[in-house]
């Protein structure tokens, strides 16, 4: 009985040391408080009260002040907080806008996920060490790699489905398809089967592939820093085309329809019909691109790092808009883009001319996410704490305004798009 005892004892300390189970189920808060046109949550029954709920609470007075103080630079740009939700009391390493969810990763390694619609957060999840990249959302399955190992997390619950540990080193986030895929340090793009580690095929390129590929109509596509986009049919284990860029690529693919989009270190952004991979269009800037690009029904949104932000029209490839020293987009509303810049101010633009309606620091804010389809901005601020900000309504319109003198009517004024400080050096798309 002693050595059965000791067994058990062993067994449960290494399961909780490895994080077999997340801490915690979903958090389905219950209790909403409304400060300030914030929503704010306790967690009274929360089986994680000393852990996460009392700070919750304790912070309260804290929240407040910081939405006092806000109000009063919120209004001249016309926008409100939406909600504030904290992060426990833990300094943030990460945070990603993944597929209409929030996932947050703090400095204890703990990975958090949070509602967008109102801030709650849903489920945290122990990591033993720091992401080596960005978490994928596929179906009801997160997968987060973290030394080495993925684990694929359920989206509901926050419970670990299952860990694999592959022998190559991962180079890139994982995209799903028949199998998981992803990328290597050592040159290669490799098939794993779900669940397990079993490796199931390898195809060579001639660089590290550090973007994320896509998976579409049997085809899995992937680019590498050697230049070329790959597109191979794993049924046929058979490569269907390759597309050769300019320059390393290391953002991540992203496809709509029928049309691959592809940011590249050597001045580019292309678009590629992903059936015969054939160019459509290149725009050309004049430094590189590395970060990831966002997409709207019209546009294409790419950072150049050395210039700004490129709003690209997707059907010609030419350029509708350009915000000097932008650094990412970080919202879209029907009539504006939100812009973070360089010198951390948040500038407003609007949509169909390009203008630039204001630009200005907002408070407390350290950073923002990009999230161009979410509908707000979401930012970080202090104390482990992420913000939403949301345009106000305009109040309507109650009776007539008194009617004024007929006057002579006015000429038509076109707003010109916001040209680039160097327009001159950039070349026309092929």
């Amino acid at each position: 009985m002693r050595i059965s005892r000791w067994a058990v004892l062993v067994i449960a300390a290494l399961l909780i040391s490895v994080g077999c189970q997340p801490l915690g189920r979903p958090r389905q808060l219950a209790d909403k408080l409304e400060t300030s046109g914030i929503a704010r949550v306790s967690a009274p029954d929360d089986p994680l009260k000393t852990a996460l709920g009392k700070e919750m609470i304790e912070e309260l007075d804290q929240i407040v002040i910081l939405a006092d103080f806000e109000q009063d630079l919120l209004d001249a740009t016309g926008m409100e907080v939406a909600w504030v939700a904290p992060v426990a009391d833990e300094t943030v390493r990460n945070v990603w806008w993944i597929d209409k969810h929030i996932f947050v990763e703090t400095e204890s390694n703990r990975l958090y996920c949070i509602d967008p619609a109102n801030g709650y957060i849903r489920w945290r999840y122990q990591l033993r060490s720091p992401t080596n990249v960005h978490p994928v959302l596929a179906e009801d399955t997160v997968y987060a790699i973290a030394e080495n190992t993925v684990h694929a997390i359920d989206l509901e619950t926050g419970y670990a489905k299952w860990r694999s540990r592959p022998k190559f080193p991962i180079s890139s986030a994982p995209f799903v398809g028949e199998y998981l895929y992803c990328g290597s340090w050592n040159f290669a793009f490799h098939a794993l089967r779900k669940k397990t580690d079993y490796f199931k095929w390898r195809v060579g390129s001639g660089g590290v592939i550090s973007s994320q590929g896509y998976f579409q109509a049997g085809i899995a596509c992937f680019a590498s820093e050697d230049g070329n986009v790959y597109a191979y049919n794993p049924s046929r284990h058979k490569n269907v085309w390759t597309f050769h860029t300019t320059g390393r690529i290391q953002a991540d693919l992203i496809v709509d329809g029928n049309i691959l989009y592809v940011g590249s270190c050597g001045f580019s952004v292309y678009a590629i019909d992903i059936r015969y991979g054939k160019k459509k269009w290149r725009f050309r800037c004049n430094s590189p691109i590395k970060q990831n690009m966002q997409i709207s029904k019209v546009a294409v949104y790419a950072t150049s790092e050395d210039e700004g932000l490129f709003a690209i029209s997707r059907e010609s490839g030419e350029m509708k808009w350009f915000v000097p020293n932008g650094r990412k987009l970080v919202a879209l509303t029907p009539d504006r883009a939100y812009v973070s810049l360089v010198n951390g101010k948040l500038c407003a633009v609007d949509r169909a001319s390009g203008k630039i309606l204001w630009e200005r620091y907002q408070g407390k804010f350290r950073d923002y996410i990009a999230a161009a389809d979410s509908g707000v901005v979401l930012g970080l601020v202090g104390g482990g704490q992420i913000a939403a900000l949301r345009q106000k309504e305009k109040p309507a319109a109650i009776g007539k305004a008194p009617a004024e003198p007929a006057k002579a009517p006015a000429e038509a004024v076109v707003e010109e798009p916001v040209a680039p400080a160097a327009a001159g050096k950039h070349r026309p798309p092929e």
